[in-house]
């Protein structure tokens, strides 16, 4: 075959491959439901459900991250003593209304496939982080702003952070589970995340 037809030929490929794309297009556009539960039919056929399964579960981690992005600015903002009580009331506000839009945000994900267990398991922990915000976080925000620290506040605070921590934990560890069990029911991996980037 001489140049000039395989220039050819690539060219009627390229043509053949955008009408193919085109097409696909025109026909994702259209309100048609016959056309629309076609292409969903064919996604699923060439693994839609995974992808499918992959974005609530993506939805969750990104809730997830915002959350710990926001809670650790809190704490450095705090942390770091360059922030006036009223600062830090402002932010923790902020994180607060931020873990309670994430609770409301989970709870309103439709799950995919099994996604009920992984569902569960991600309000229990916005609920945890919710509740800790209210309770156990508020008093040592109250703590580290009071005028008169003693060491009986320091003692305070160190139970505190306990808590939180033992608390947290076993959450972590079943989200874990729960997650890992639905990457393997769904066909997908699970890639390490630092919730703090």
């Amino acid at each position: 075959m001489n140049k000039k037809v395989l220039m050819v030929f690539g060219a009627a490929v390229i043509c053949f491959l955008c009408l193919i794309v085109g097409l696909l297009v025109v026909i994702a556009s259209q309100d048609n439901k016959e056309d629309n539960n076609f292409i969903e039919s064919f996604r699923d056929f060439f693994g839609g459900n995974t992808a499918k399964a992959i974005d609530f579960n993506n939805e969750i981690v990104r809730e997830q991250q915002e959350f710990s992005q926001d809670f650790l600015a809190l704490n450095e903002k705090i942390g770091d003593g360059t922030s006036s009580k009223e600062e830090a009331e402002v932010e923790y506000e902020e994180v607060l209304s931020g873990a309670q839009d994430a609770l409301a945000s989970v709870n309103n994900l439709d799950p995919v496939g099994n996604g009920e267990e992984l569902k569960s398991v991600a309000v229990e922990i916005f609920e945890f982080y919710t509740g800790m915000l209210e309770d156990e976080y508020r008093e040592l925000l109250d703590l580290f702003y009071k005028e008169d620290f003693t060491e009986a506040d320091l003692t305070r605070i160190n139970e505190l952070q306990e808590s939180i921590g033992a608390q947290e934990e076993p959450l972590d560890e079943k989200f874990q589970a729960a997650q890992e069990a639905y990457a393997e029911d769904n066909g997908f991996a699970l890639e390490e995340l630092d919730l703090t980037e």
